[in-house]
């Protein structure tokens, strides 16, 4: 599947996805966030994928999204398109937080807004170098992070640094995200693709029931602090082939065959 500015393939259970357009950085526009929605569907739908992972194609230099598309914002005239918009990001960043799999962000080059955001959502980051990482808005667009986003980014980096990045228009690279605990592999540019690859695969080889239900429970924690509960999800694990194939697995000292269910 493609369009003009969004690539999907899917190999050995592998799902990327592609943020392709390199001439404008990646810059993310209104049908891209669109498209994305139905692919994080999609991959709820499809038992066969294990894993997702996102990355910028890379033109005369890395980029993974260069934030929101100008011109799009340009259209913004009352309030209730500047509404829209912030509906229509948040439907996507939603749609991936709540991708079953595990989701990776392979980072390179500029990574700003909703790029940032989209990092955010993901479950493991690996970054380059190259990477500037942030919200430059005070010195760009001047308009500001909701406060669903700005947790977000708390989650990720921490309250001095996210006061950092946008009171002072400052951009983290990607030794400091990989410093900071945001990322958890910090490579070469040329290494991004293969090392998500490779994490991807790993991920494949483990129980499916425990990483689906540890995301679920890490955003319930988040959605209702001090309320939340997960008696359901474990037992569900404690009930399913999976866990019964395992135990027996484990007595017979042999590697178990997951199901998924």
């Amino acid at each position: 599947m493609s369009i003009d500015a969004l690539s999907t393939s899917t190999e050995n259970g592998v799902l990327t996805v592609v943020f392709n357009r390199p001439e404008r950085l990646n810059a993310m526009t209104a049908d891209m966030e669109t498209e994305l929605v139905r692919v994080a569907a999609r991959v709820n739908d499809d038992p066969t994928v294990h894993a997702v992972v996102f990355t910028g194609a890379t033109g005369k230099r890395p980029a993974f999204v260069a934030g929101q598309d100008v011109g799009e914002l340009s259209a913004i005239a009352d309030a209730q398109a500047a509404e829209e918009v912030e509906r229509h990001s948040e439907e996507l960043l939603e749609a991936i937080e709540r991708i079953g799999v595990p989701t990776i962000a392979a980072v390179g080059g500029p990574c700003v807004g909703v790029g940032a955001l989209i990092v955010g959502c993901c479950d493991i980051v690996i970054v380059s170098e190259s990477v500037k990482f942030g919200f430059p808005i005070a010195r760009t667009v001047g308009n500001l992070l909701s406060t669903k986003n700005t947790r977000r980014m708390i989650d990720l980096v921490g309250v001095p640094r996210v006061k950092n990045m946008v009171l002072r228009a400052r951009l983290m690279s990607g030794r400091e995200l990989f410093a900071s605990g945001a990322a958890s592999e910090l490579v070469g540019d040329a290494e991004l693709g293969s090392r998500a690859r490779e994490i991807a695969e790993e991920i494949g080889a483990l129980a499916p029931l425990t990483l689906s239900g540890t995301k679920t429970s890490i955003r319930r924690m988040r959605d209702a602090p001090g309320h939340a509960d997960n008696l359901d999800l474990l037992t569900e694990a404690y009930l399913s082939d999976d866990f019964a194939e395992a135990v027996n697995a484990f007595l017979e000292k042999r590697s178990p065959r997951w199901a998924g269910r």
